[in-house]
Formats: structure tokens, C-alpha cells, sequence
């Protein structure tokens, strides 16, 4: 088993995060700059973050990072696997004085964040405000890692994560004293929480988004003693902390060390279908198809009417040439819920492999009109039209498709395949040149298919 640590030290993260995504190297305290930036210090300050010294029982040190203010009644935000180990908590703040009231007002366990109150003059204290747009890739950033010092990078861009949501992958560096920092836009308004995880040895960085902070809902405070023995260790609270364990080594794709530990968390709670569906997840990645498939049919045996699951073991049974078991599982699920344009365009896929191209027109047809901006009704649409020779509406097909996602490569090649069926090799070089610019080996494909 692989180790997951915090402060080069062995402790177990009960944040619950990720199903995959790339990270960036961690920096050195000597990569970071001192505060100058003019426009961000309007709305950042010195006052707005305060350092959390985390002590055990025999009053060592076990950890080290970073909160900041949310409002001037002393309110901050931090990573909550900071304080996991946690007997007593001291805040420093960019003054240097020292506040040893700290309380414990809400957390989001699946977000690995924490909204404490430190007993502090509100004098000393600058809040952030928190940016209701989500960042964009490409968007200069700043993690504010002390009172005086600043890491500068990008975002470099935004995975969403199933069960999960978004993550923003930034190119800051930051040292393992620093989580829990706020990254902030040019503006000094806050874009997410930085989190430093040590996995395996190797560091890595990323941001928690700061539209999580806002569904955090402040309830009574609590000390750390009552926080701490607040979590409980009933079977169901053990396997989210497994659950929390497991997820690291998934982000990092080590599917196998995941596996052992997400079959423990199913163990302990047997009703537990987020654990189940990355173990379906792990399995897939791993190549164990019909592995994964059983996961998935677990879930269905605890909810029957989970939709979801229904598609995702139909793409399963797809994916092993198991198209009669696929069409009967997507019915399943059009019984739950007669309007599911994704289940519906899947069965028109199926019949267009098992050479039902009619059937998968009539399919694709009623998701779109469930759904018109469903993208790959129209190409599934699109590619049933060509096997039926209605190259017209295939080329219409997909430039529906394409303008509801410009950026996809599947529907530009697509598109160019329809234009050139059809006698249009000019458009279909034109489709070519658009390809060129975003998947060099697709549009090559292309290029000779025209050739």
C-alpha cells in the first residue's frame, strides 16, 4: 500500500476528493514572491489570511497551513485534512500575535474544507470576497501563501469529476506549509482553496473551486474536542473515511492500491453506491470490464431506480459486445424515466452498430426532442443518416452538432467524412484545416480519407 502524508508525516485524509486529474510539481518557499501587485492588494491584505499551527496532545507540532477571512466577525475557510489530527490549534496572524480561540463552524468532508472562527478584533481582520464565475483556463492567478508572499501561475484548466464536481488545476507552486491558501484572480477575489497533498512521496497542488465555500452553511461553533469526538465511528463513517483514503491513489491512477481499500469501505457499508461506483470506475480503468460491471449491478440491487446506474452499465455492456444485454438495461432505465435523451441516443448508437440504422434515427430523433443541445444525438443522428444514404441531413446533422460544441474534434472529422460522401471536398478540406487546429492526428486521418 502506497502512503498518503501531510507535512512529510503518515496522517490519513478525510477529505473526500477526486476521481482523476493531473497535478503540478510543488515549488519551494524560495519559488515565492514578495506582495506587490497593486490592483489585487484593493481587496487583499496581510489581514485577510492568518496561519493554523496544529498541535497533538503532547503539544507537538503536526501540521502547518494557511485559512483565510470570509467576514469580519473572524470567520475563515481552510483545508479540513489540516486539522484531522488536530488536540489544539493555534492562529497567527500576519502581525505575528498569536489566537488560541478557534472554533469549528461547518465542514464539507466530500471538499476537504473547513469553516472555523478565530476569536479575533475585527480590526484585524480584511475578508475576501469570493467570485461567483468559475475561472477559466488561461486565467492569471495568485495563491496568497503568507501575509507577505505570493505564488503567481494560470489556471491551467477545470476537470469535472464524477460524484464529485469541479477541480481547478492550477500552475502555482506552493510549499506543504501553505494549504489552505486562497487562490485569487487579478481582482484579489477568491477563486478557490489551494490544497497541498503529499501522495507517495511526490507533492502535489490544486484548488478546491470557492463555489463549495458557498454552499457551506455555518452552524453552532464547536472546539476541537468536540468537533473531534463528534466524528463518529460507526461501520457508515469508517467506510467514508475509506472512501476519503481511496481517492487520492484514484486521482493519481493507481487504480489497484484504490481497489483494496474502496472493497473495505463496500464491506463496512454494503448500501455504499458512491464507493461502488469508483470501484466501477478503478475496474474500468484497470481494464476489468466485467469487474466493473458487477459494481455497477450492485448499485442497481441497492437502488433500483438509480438511472444513472442503469446507462453506465449499459455503456458497459456496449463496450463488451453485449448489445442485447445493453438495449434491455437502457429500457430499464426509459421505464424509470421515459425522458432520459442519453439513454435514448445510446440505444440509437447500438443500432447502429448492430446495422438498425431506421431504428437509430427514430431514437436519436426523440432524445433531440427531449433535448435539442444534446451534442451527440445529433452525431449519432448523423452517422445513422450516412449508413442510410441521407448524406444531406447528415451534413445538417453535424453542423447542429458542431455548433452546439465547436471544439470537438469527433464532430469536425465527422462532419468532414459527411461533406466528403456527399461530393463536397472542399468543405471537406475546410473541415480538415478547422481539425488541424485542435487534433493534428485526426485531421491527418481526415486528410487522407480526402486524398
Amino acid at each position: 500500500m502506497r502512503i498518503l502524508s501531510h507535512c512529510s508525516m503518515s496522517l490519513r485524509w478525510s477529505g473526500a476528493l477526486f476521481a482523476a486529474f493531473l497535478f503540478v510539481a510543488c515549488g519551494r518557499i524560495d519559488a515565492y514572491e514578495p506582495f506587490e501587485e497593486s490592483e489585487v492588494k484593493k481587496n487583499v491584505n496581510k489581514e485577510s489570511i492568518i496561519t493554523l499551527r496544529v498541535f497533538d496532545s503532547q503539544k507537538k507540532v503536526v501540521a502547518q497551513g494557511n485559512a483565510f477571512f470570509v467576514s469580519d466577525s473572524g470567520d475563515a475557510i481552510t483545508n479540513r485534512h489540516l486539522l484531522d489530527k488536530a488536540y489544539s490549534i493555534e492562529a497567527v496572524s500576519g502581525d505575528g500575535t498569536v489566537y488560541s480561540d478557534t472554533k469549528i463552524r461547518a465542514e464539507d468532508k466530500t471538499g476537504d474544507l473547513l469553516w472555523i472562527s478565530v476569536s479575533i478584533p475585527a480590526e484585524k481582520i480584511h475578508p475576501l470576497q469570493i467570485e461567483k464565475k468559475k475561472p477559466s483556463a488561461g486565467e492569471q492567478i495568485m495563491v496568497m501563501v503568507s501575509a507577505t508572499l505570493v505564488s503567481d501561475g494560470t489556471v491551467s484548466s477545470i476537470l469535472t469529476i464524477p460524484d464529485y464536481g469541479d477541480i481547478i488545476k492550477i500552475t502555482a507552486p506552493i510549499s506543504q506549509g501553505a494549504t489552505g491558501s486562497p487562490v485569487v484572480n487579478m481582482s484579489g477575489t477568491v477563486l478557490g482553496v489551494a490544497t497541498f497533498r503529499n501522495i507517495d512521496g511526490q507533492n502535489h497542488v490544486y484548488a478546491i473551486p470557492a463555489g463549495r465555500i458557498k454552499a457551506m452553511k455555518p452552524d453552532s461553533a464547536r472546539n476541537i474536542h468536540q468537533w473531534q469526538s463528534s466524528r463518529s465511528e460507526t461501520k457508515k463513517a469508517v467506510a467514508e473515511e475509506l472512501y476519503a483514503d481511496a481517492l487520492p491513489f484514484i486521482m493519481t491512477g493507481m487504480y489497484e492500491e484504490a481497489l483494496d481499500i474502496l472493497i473495505e469501505a463496500v464491506t463496512k457499508n454494503p448500501g455504499y453506491i458512491t464507493a461502488y461506483t469508483q470501484l466501477a470506475h478503478c475496474y474500468n480503468r484497470l481494464g476489468a470490464l466485467e469487474e466493473a460491471g458487477e459494481a455497477l449491478a450492485a448499485i442497481l440491487r441497492i437502488s433500483p431506480r438509480d438511472t444513472r446506474a442503469y446507462y453506465n452499465l449499459a455503456r458497459n455492456y456496449s463496450e463488451r459486445g453485449m448489445y442485447n444485454d445493453a438495449m434491455l438495461t437502457l429500457k430499464e432505465a426509459l421505464k424509470v424515466n421515459p425522458e432520459f435523451p442519453a439513454a435514448l441516443t445510446l440505444m440509437g448508437w447500438i443500432y447502429n452498430e448492430t446495422g438498425a440504422p431506421h431504428d437509430a434515427i427514430k431514437s436519436c430523433k426523440k432524445a433531440i426532442n427531449i433535448k435539442a443541445d444534446f451534442e451527440y444525438a445529433h452525431v449519432v443522428l448523423g452517422t445513422a443518416y450516412m449508413k442510410v444514404d441521407k448524406l444531406d441531413w447528415a451534413v445538417n446533422s453535424f453542423k447542429m452538432a458542431h455548433s452546439i460544441n465547436p471544439d470537438n474534434p469527433d464532430i469536425l472529422y465527422n462532419l468532414g467524412l459527411a461533406y466528403l460522401k456527399n461530393g463536397d471536398k472542399d468543405s471537406a478540406m475546410a473541415q480538415y484545416a478547422a481539425l488541424a487546429k485542435i487534433d493534428t492526428a485526426r485531421a491527418e486521418k481526415l486528410r487522407n480519407q480526402i486524398e
